[in-house]
């Protein structure tokens, strides 16, 4: 295990120079394009989910669209009652009852980012100058805002290869240093796609407690998770150990409904650290619109739902279960929720019974839950099959490749490509073939580090998210500019030189 305290954020520079100077730079990008006489530039690490939304959703949305309920007036800087209690819901049912939610916990953000942004804030108030745990590699987007808010982020990474989490014992040692407040998790590695077991969560949920710090748990494409695998539930967990006042978690549709264009997010914490948190939200952009919240609802409400029918035990009396799951949503505690909004807004009454209508019937809700259901499976069929695509095409180059357990990222360190800059072969593999990838410096670190490491190297994100033939294509064009560009530089592929 190794740690690194950078006084600025190294990836946030690597991000900005592919993204920036070279990807979305539009002469060259354009420049690319006539290059390619036809052939599509193709982006092998955009780290989205590049299939469609699923259709329900975006029928409520269309639907809501012309609801005065959501468009007539200004949102709480904490979100929408109706989002809000929808997250707590299903998060109190998704916990088995270990936890039990009420909207006060749920803070609404524009994307998971302004979470992070809400997060930073508060933790720069009440622990100025404290420190954050970042296990290496990770999204970079929750570093920045660390640093932006004069905390200092700590980057620790696995003795044994960046594809694995840094060890329990690894963690413990970095937790010596009292003045980390905040370890930040993914259940679901971005971009390895392994996943943690309930376990390891534990002895970190342990350690967090002992040393007096605070875990931020990021569920990002956690419903993506590969059959045969489960993403933790922290509630759960962090309630059998009485620790839930110190866990924060962010989620969002970004990565799980492909609905990163929306900037949804949200997060969830005790009552008084999201109070808090709400004022930092209406100081940056408040809340996405509120026409988002009954799609959220909906959401919501199919997951819950959807856990029952597709993930409950055999012996479960899914008939009861689906009960609890309408009458949680719908009428907790013999209050009809429906009732209470149009009290509380009395000239939208007929708007909010409007909404509502369609939820009361259960069939509809149960063909809806299908529909969403097959989706889920269409995805998750097609993740599976293109990380096998990305392994066949890849076998005779790879040096390490992460285990992927869901999602639709792997990390893989390509042979022969020691000591070579990897902005510049980065930059002409987009240049000559139109394809673009980020490397391991993206994601924690720096470039020197990445290159120097014998344990790190070249290791690349690779997305796998699109169809089977563009992948191919990419994947075909990466190989090629491999080869060319180790002929080029005098490598062959154990990195010797060759003669030129």
């Amino acid at each position: 295990m190794t740690t690194w305290s950078p006084k600025t954020y190294g990836p946030s520079d690597e991000y900005d120079y592919y993204i920036l100077d070279v990807f979305y730079n539009w002469k060259l990008r354009s420049e690319v394009a006539q290059r390619l006489n036809g052939k599509p530039i193709i982006d092998l690490s955009s780290g989205q989910n590049l299939q469609s939304a699923p259709a329900p959703l975006l029928e409520e949305l269309a639907r809501d669209i012309y609801n005065p309920l959501f468009y007539i007036y200004y949102d709480n800087p904490a979100g929408s009652f109706i989002w809000r209690k929808a997250i707590a819901d299903y998060e109190t049912l998704r916990a088995q009852n270990a936890c039990c939610l009420s909207a006060a916990n749920a803070l609404v953000t524009v994307g998971i980012t302004s979470g992070f942004y809400c997060i930073a804030r508060y933790f720069a108030a009440k622990f100025p100058g404290s420190k954050v745990l970042i296990p290496v590699p990770s999204y970079l987007a929750f570093g920045e805002s660390i640093i932006n808010q004069g905390l200092e982020p700590v980057e620790i990474v696995s003795g044994v290869s960046p594809r694995l989490m840094p060890s329990a014992e690894d963690f413990e040692k970095a937790l010596l240093d009292r003045n980390i407040k905040l370890v930040y998790l993914t259940p679901l590695g971005n971009p390895t796609g392994t996943c943690i077991t309930a376990e390891y969560t534990r002895r970190l949920i342990a350690m967090i407690k002992e040393h007096d710090s605070y875990l931020l748990w990021d569920e990002t494409a956690t419903t993506l998770v590969f059959p045969g695998h489960k993403a933790p539930n922290i509630l759960a967990l962090a309630s059998e150990m009485d620790a839930l006042h110190r866990v924060i978690i962010v989620a969002g549709p970004s990565k799980d409904r492909s609905m990163p264009g929306f900037r949804i997010g949200w997060l969830i914490a005790e009552e008084e650290m999201v109070r808090q948190m709400a004022h930092y939200n209406r100081e940056l952009v408040c809340n996405p619109p509120v026409v988002f919240a009954g799609m959220i609802f909906k959401e919501m409400l199919l997951r819950s739902l959807g856990e029952v029918l597709y993930h409950a035990r055999d012996s479960e009396d899914t008939t009861s279960a689906v009960a609890e799951v309408i009458h949680r949503f719908l009428g907790p505690s013999g209050v009809e929720v429906e009732s209470e909004i149009a009290k509380l807004l009395p000239l939208l009454e007929g708007n909010v019974h409007d909404f509502f209508a369609p939820f009361r019937d259960t069939g509809y809700l149960l063909d809806e839950c299908e529909r969403c259901h097959n989706w889920l499976e269409h995805c998750l069929c097609l993740f599976q099959s293109n990380s096998a695509l990305v392994t066949s095409m890849l076998k005779d180059e790879i040096e390490e490749i992460s285990e992927v357990q869901g999602g639709f990222n792997l990390f893989v360190k390509l042979r022969g490509l020691k000591q070579v800059d990897q902005r510049d072969f980065v930059t002409q593999l987009f240049v000559r073939r139109g394809v673009e990838i980020v490397p391991g410096p993206v994601f924690g670190l720096t470039q020197e580090v990445w290159q120097t490491n014998p344990k790190l190297g070249p290791w690349f994100r690779i997305t796998f998210s699109t169809l089977p033939d563009i992948l191919q294509d990419g994947l075909s064009r990466l190989l090629e500019h491999k080869y060319m560009y180790q002929r080029e530089s005098g490598r062959n592929t154990s990195g010797a030189s060759i003669g030129r």
